[in-house]
């Protein structure tokens, strides 16, 4: 593996010119690909129409894995060499270090790292900070990548040593992840690595905190203190972990808002610092976001901390909550009372957080609280109490709802698949027979929806649960009862559209088909009287294509899932092509998809031709990285040339 400095950067030049296509170097050509079978060549010439060096470069480093794992080593290694990237370099080679180690060549795994680091330090050298490129997200992900696997290489050679100094050097450099890689070092062999690295973490801590650096808002912020707290009380460093969150405090008092304070709350407890918490109560000036801070202080302290004091929060919470009056808005009341009555409920409070919902004189926000509560209980496997609450909801479309999250709540301790089904065919019955579908909700458009469109929703939601968690038995009666409430209610057509329009029936039936494919697509078993219905009613809906191409487009989606479900690769590809041009970005996620699925059938042609239809090109190079690294799983070993 030639690394030295000068004689890679002649190596680099001849390679940067075979990436882009540009004139090629007939040995440096034949020498990479001499032992490459045709598919890989193929791969690499997409590769290599990407626009950027980047893109080129890391396209490279998924060939360079294939090539390996194929048993090209010597073509593997020439290829990592003419990378021009340096985090695309670093991820190539340290990629055939790793495939090295599962060959059992542990010396040679080792030097291959020793040589890559001092690549990476020289690198580092040459970059001074004004010359320092701007690394790409795929290439931060890349150098993540890296030391993951100078990690793995490093403890099965026993290389602690190694590890550490490549610790000190492996790109992105943030104090949150090198803190958190000196965490994983410090846990991976205690009893005779922590010893060895705990002054190294000591020097580390002592240059990044100094209490006079960390005194503004950008300090804080390019410190990413969120992050680096539970990677300070791991490592019994809680001393630093408690000055960073008063620190943290000092400055959000200043300029984060109330909403930002009980950020630093939940930190502070989720971390072990209760009596910060405690501070932060005290700074909240709203009253509505008192009553939240004081009723979650009253959980936690009560709940995790096993503290007396807790009911003291919860009585300052009770107490402004009956006071709040017209100090608050609308929405800041239902903030401060929806989270009074959701530690209530967590701390077995019902009674308590019955009475805060009927703090509400109306009836929707009280409704939406107790339905809220009834989450909460079902969250807790309380399914029986839950359902003692729906009488006391006033709301028609609230009813439903609480219905829906009865019928919805997983299989209870005790309760048989047949008792859950039964339960759900009940509730969703109910949810239907409330009149919540029957007639248009008041009060117009409601975050940008209209009536139609929220019923629309919920019944979709109902079908989805009824598919994947009601009786078979219910099935074509629930088909039936929707059709009936579609056909009694007048629909208004849905959006304003160019060209002609659905009628309202059937612009329902095509949201409900749609959510019928949805949930055959997402069922964890194969039904064949669902993939009937699905069969008869896609068939229908296809006579629409003139009518409405907008509903046929997310309808040909949805269909390019169903097919790879139920395994038709070659009609998701055909339909795929069909509407390519429809929708860059989202087809890009089918194609994808398709591609995935072709490259693990092996079937290259298929693959590669998917690929090429993704116009978007930042996404083209993921689909060829995720499809090279695929298919180099699937390959047999063969002999490479020397």
């Amino acid at each position: 593996m030639a690394l030295g400095h000068s004689a890679r950067a002649s190596v680099l030049l001849v390679g940067l010119l075979i990436l882009i296509g540009g004139l090629p170097h007939p040995g440096i050509a034949q020498g990479i690909e001499e032992a490459v079978p045709q598919q890989w060549r193929d791969y690499r010439a997409l590769g290599n129409r990407l626009s950027s060096q980047r893109a080129r470069d890391a396209i490279a480093a998924a060939l360079v894995l294939a090539y390996d794992q194929g048993g090209a080593e010597n073509a593997a290694r020439r290829l990592a060499s003419a990378i021009e990237t340096p985090a695309y370099r670093a991820l190539a080679h340290t990629e055939i270090a790793r495939s090295q180690i599962n060959r059992g060549e542990l010396n040679l795994a080792d030097e291959t790292l020793r040589e890559t680091i001092a690549d990476i330090k020289q690198t580092n050298a040459d970059i001074t900070a004004s010359s320092a490129p701007r690394r790409s997200g795929e290439e931060e992900a890349a150098w993540h990548t890296v030391w993951d696997n100078i990690y793995f290489v490093y403890r099965v050679t026993g290389n602690w040593q190694g590890l550490i100094d490549a610790t000190k050097v492996i790109a992105p450099d943030t104090p949150a992840v090198r803190l958190g890689r000196w965490r994983q070092l410090s846990e991976t062999r205690p009893e005779r690595f922590g010893a060895l690295i705990g002054s190294t973490i000591e020097r580390e801590l002592d240059a990044l905190f100094v209490p006079s650096d960390i005194n503004n808002e950008a300090a804080i912020r390019a410190l990413d203190v969120p992050s680096l707290i539970p990677h300070l009380t791991s490592l019994n460093r809680r001393d630093v972990a408690e000055r960073l969150l008063q620190q943290l405090l000092g400055v959000t008092i200043n300029s984060g808002g109330d909403i930002a304070l009980i950020d630093v709350q939940t930190l502070a407890l989720d971390h072990g610092f209760p009596e910060i918490a405690i501070q932060v109560v005290r700074r909240i000036q709203s009253p509505a976001a008192q009553i939240a801070s004081w009723s979650t202080l009253a959980h936690r302290l009560t709940s995790d901390y096993g503290r007396t004091d807790g009911g003291v929060f919860m009585g300052f919470a009770v107490n402004a909550a009956s006071q709040l009056g017209g100090r608050v808005t609308a929405s800041q009341r239902l903030f401060a009372l929806t989270s009074l009555a959701e530690n209530q409920t967590r701390l077995g409070q019902l009674a308590d957080a019955f009475r805060t919902a009927n703090l509400f004189t109306d009836a929707r926000d009280r409704d939406a609280v107790l339905l809220r509560v009834m989450a909460l209980l079902l969250e807790q496997n309380q399914l029986a109490t839950a359902a003692t609450l729906v009488p006391y909801i006033d709301q028609i479309a609230a009813q439903s709802e609480a219905f829906v999250l009865l019928a919805d709540a997983p299989i209870q301790p005790g309760e048989s698949l047949s008792q859950s089904q039964r339960r759900v065919d009940q509730n969703l019955r109910a949810a239907l027979n409330t009149g919540a579908f029957s007639a248009i909700d008041p009060g117009g458009v409601v975050d940008g929806k209209t009536a139609a469109q929220r019923r629309i929703e919920r019944l979709s939601e109902l079908l989805v649960i009824q598919i994947l968690r009601g009786s078979a038995q219910l099935r074509e009666q629930f088909f039936v009862r929707l059709n009936a409430i579609a056909e009694a209610t007048q629909l208004p057509n849905i959006g304003d559209r160019q060209g002609p329009t659905l009628s309202p029936f059937d612009q329902f039936f095509a949201e409900v088909t749609l959510t019928l494919i949805r949930a055959s697509v997402d069922s964890a078993y194969d039904d064949p009287a669902l993939n009937q219905q699905v069969a008869q009613w896609r068939n229908q809906l296809w006579s629409w294509h003139n009518d409405d191409p907008e509903a046929v487009s997310a309808l040909q989606l949805l269909i390019v899932q169903y097919a790879l479900r139920t395994e038709q690769l070659d009609s998701a590809a055909d339909l795929v092509a069909e509407i390519a041009g429809q929708n860059e970005t989202l087809v890009a996620d089918y194609l994808q998809q398709v591609i995935i699925a072709a490259t693990l059938e092996q079937r290259d042609a298929l693959a590669l031709r998917m690929i090429q239809q993704i116009t978007v090109l930042e996404r083209r190079q993921n689909a060829l990285d995720v499809a090279i690294r695929l298919r180099a799983k699937t390959l047999p070993k063969y002999t490479s040339t020397p």
